[in-house]
């Protein structure tokens, strides 16, 4: 639903919060989740101050790949391997159905701030000597 307002006797056109969908473009909620996805892989690379080159080796993926995620190019990855590499960057994702307002339900992200605010106990990860994140094929990237 379009919001429409006049300010200073200019009109003005209220988004929905997804600018996928207010251009009309296919797969709006998809691409949203995906920008969304990919920024905060950029956030966290920035927060924990890596290089291109350490988290592309951390994430086993080539820098030219994350380059592009870093640009918000998604285009040729998946949902899956977009929070594959947030978990491999040590951020837990969290997938939460609920009972929907409407005949066809939303798709909603929200991202935590990565302070934890109480004491944790300290666990050993592992750093994978391979990444087990899956190839890009046409077949995953669709």
């Amino acid at each position: 639903m379009k919001n429409h307002r006049i300010i200073e006797g200019e009109a003005f056109e209220t988004g929905s919060g997804n600018v996928f969908a207010d251009l009309g473009l296919p797969n709006s909620e998809e691409r949203l989740l995906k920008a969304q996805l990919m920024l905060a892989i950029g956030n966290e690379i920035e927060r924990r101050k890596f290089t291109q080159a350490q988290a592309s080796q951390l994430l086993g993926l080539a820098q030219s790949d994350l380059s592009r995620i870093s640009n918000g190019r998604g285009s040729g990855f998946s949902v899956e391997r977009l929070m594959e590499a947030l978990r491999y960057l040590g951020r837990d994702i969290e997938i939460v159905v609920s009972s929907s307002r409407g005949s066809i339900g939303k798709l909603d992200f929200r991202e935590r701030s990565s302070k934890r605010t109480t004491p944790v106990r300290k666990r050993q990860v592992r750093s994978p000597k391979k990444s087990t994140l899956p190839k890009r094929t046409k077949a995953t990237d669709q």
